[in-house]
């Protein structure tokens, strides 16, 4: 990473209010999820990970702890069984247009994979860039694409043990 590019990765409590905040706006933003409940996710999340270009924030990715009803859902929509064995999440994972190609979403999801303890990760995407990501990090393609909750895109669900 260049000398103006710095990476952040720690549990939410070792953020301050207003990264997280600015973690939250990126998100949003970024149009990973919806305002409403986003706060609430990310105070519950393992890991947080955020790339800094001269103190703006330019990625973000988690390590998040889905209850077992949503992984349940994700897994019954690609057609998987055994959500109770993957109790992590990678998610939110973006990097701003500007800044793509350097391989910043890799070294933000590898970052924040660092705090799983050796367990079960599940990860849903629609694009081809983050799939490769997701292999490249030892991550499998199982079951089928499904649609999203808003109907918009098409899924897949990757899985990694370790």
């Amino acid at each position: 990473m260049g000398a103006d590019i710095k990476l952040r990765v720690g549990s939410p409590n070792e953020f301050g209010e207003n990264e997280r905040d600015a973690f939250v706006n990126f998100v949003v933003k970024a149009g990973k999820i919806d305002a409403a409940p986003i706060k609430s996710l990310v105070s519950d999340a393992v890991a947080l990970g955020m790339v800094y270009s001269n103190y703006d924030l330019i990625g973000s990715a988690a390590l998040k702890r889905p209850n077992i009803a949503y992984r349940t859902s994700v897994f019954k929509k690609a057609g998987v069984e055994s959500p109770e064995i993957y109790p992590f999440e990678l998610g939110w994972v973006h990097v701003d247009e500007a800044f793509r190609s350097g391989g910043l979403a890799k070294k933000l999801a590898s970052a924040v994979l660092e705090h799983t303890d050796g367990q079960g990760i599940y990860a849903t995407t629609s694009s081809n860039a983050m799939s490769n990501i997701l292999q490249g990090l030892g991550y499998n393609k199982a079951g089928n694409k499904y649609k999203s909750r808003d109907g918009k895109e098409n899924l897949s669900l990757f899985i990694r043990t370790k």
